[in-house]
């Protein structure tokens, strides 16, 4: 943070039928630091989560319907007073001293990540969240230790920069990393200690479902700061194989068919509009970048 701004610190907690822990979390939160302003996003939730949290003297929102996690954060954002943003489970997962760990190195960074402890995951979702990551790591060119978490604490102009491309569901944390690593933003890694098994409720999360979502969400990512990752490869692709059916057709036929000048022509529109898509990326970027500073 510039040396004239002072840090103001939002926690942001989604809630979904947490009665048995979000009652402990927001206590551990206002034990530790009475000036954090705590929001409690409840998504609809069917037990007494709400009930317990409109008790505890912290800014509750309710969702008149579940929206999702996602929506959950961006909720929060746009409520919050903070120009430093806080998010952490409703679980009791992420143990809330835990907080200035994170809040240490915000003003060098625009975003730090609390990694857990990966090897504590179900098989299944272990096996989900490296597919993940590697992909993550494949368009970013870094690593990233724990794509996922949920902890995590961020400069709340850099989250609304990207509040347009954030899913409503699970996917927003990974979608969120990937944005801010490719935007040139810098992000860092801490390890968290004391993170908490989940005492109660099951886990939202659907490795199909969010996984192909997060897909779908990783190529809009990669169209919008990065084009040519997906046009040139493509178009690389289908020249190869247009030049190589040319090749077979004069060495057959000596006679070009029109399917060979056609893959030809193919790739090269690919590659052009690959160059005009990185073209409007790094100028919407800047002009992003300029509006910023002038805010």
């Amino acid at each position: 943070m510039p040396n004239n701004e002072s840090i103001k610190v939002s926690i942001i907690i989604p809630v979904y039928n947490e009665e048995n822990t979000i009652g402990e979390v927001i206590q551990e939160i206002k034990e530790f630091d009475q000036d954090w302003e705590i929001i409690v996003i409840d998504d609809a939730s069917t037990d007494g989560s709400y009930q317990i949290a409109s008790r505890m003297g912290v800014k509750i929102l309710r969702n008149p319907y579940n929206i999702g996690l996602g929506g959950c954060l961006k909720r929060g954002a746009r409520e919050a007073m903070g120009n430093i943003l806080m998010f952490l489970d409703g679980d009791g997962q992420h143990p809330p001293k835990e907080i200035p760990k994170l809040l240490k190195d915000i003003g060098e960074f625009n975003m730090i990540v609390g990694v857990r402890d990966l090897s504590q995951q179900h098989y299944h979702r272990g096996i989900g969240n490296w597919v993940l990551k590697w992909v993550a790591e494949r368009i970013t060119k870094r690593k990233i230790p724990d794509l996922t978490s949920g902890f995590r604490c961020l400069k709340k102009k850099n989250f609304m920069e990207f509040i347009h491309l954030l899913p409503n569901g699970f996917s927003s944390a990974t979608t969120l990393t990937i944005a801010m690593l490719e935007a040139g933003l810098f992000v860092k890694f801490v390890l968290i200690s004391n993170i908490k098994p989940r005492i109660s409720g099951k886990s939202k999360i659907r490795f199909i479902r969010d996984g192909l979502f997060f897909l779908k969400i990783a190529i809009r990512i990669i169209m919008m700061f990065s084009p040519l990752k997906i046009f040139f490869p493509v178009s690389l692709i289908t020249g190869v194989v247009g030049l190589s059916m040319s090749l077979n057709d004069i060495l057959t036929s000596n006679n070009l068919q029109e399917s060979s000048v056609l893959m030809i022509i193919l790739a090269a529109l690919m590659f052009s509009f690959g160059i005009m898509a990185d073209y409007l990326s790094h100028l919407r970027r800047d002009i992003s970048f300029r509006n910023n500073k002038k805010s």
